[in-house]
């Protein structure tokens, strides 16, 4: 999982990742849930998914199937109504600060589902949450499992 956070403050911010099948057969009927979530205090995400007030993804609703081996890449804009996107673009410097100063945390999260070749549903959840001192996702300490 990756964060792009443009210098140029009309750039959006944005993340990455990628789903690969690690099987050996085909992933069938994939769906995928995946989001980037702002937030003013650290948040439990395996509450936060479950919330009414969460906003409904922007995600590829359906993958169809999944082969082995061959990385599919998630691109996630954040989507939280608090934090629309023209207020990041206009206060990046202090988006900025405040990320450095531990008073703003960027999540990375979601969840897969999908049918083997035996047609047994499975599923995998993941939640990153953004560690400026190293650059990359640190995992969080819920809703990081699967089947």
């Amino acid at each position: 999982m990756a964060l792009k956070i443009p210098d140029n403050p009309r750039n959006p911010i944005a993340a990455q990742a990628a789903m690969v099948n690690l099987g050996k057969t085909f992933a069938l009927n994939v769906t995928s849930d995946f989001s980037l979530f702002f937030a003013m205090h650290e948040q439990d995400i395996a509450e936060h998914v479950k919330s009414k007030d969460r906003p409904a993804p922007n995600t590829t609703p359906s993958l169809g199937s999944l082969p082995p081996n061959i990385p599919h890449a998630l691109n996630i804009i954040h989507q939280d109504p608090k934090l629309p996107e023209a207020g990041v673009r206009a206060d990046r410097k202090a988006l900025m600060s405040q990320l450095n100063e531990g008073k703003r945390f960027i999540y990375l999260f979601g969840h897969i589902a999908y049918e083997d070749v035996f047609h047994q549903s499975h599923y995998t959840n993941f939640c990153g949450i953004w560690n400026r001192k190293v650059g990359a996702f640190d995992a969080c300490s819920s809703y990081n499992d699967a089947d």
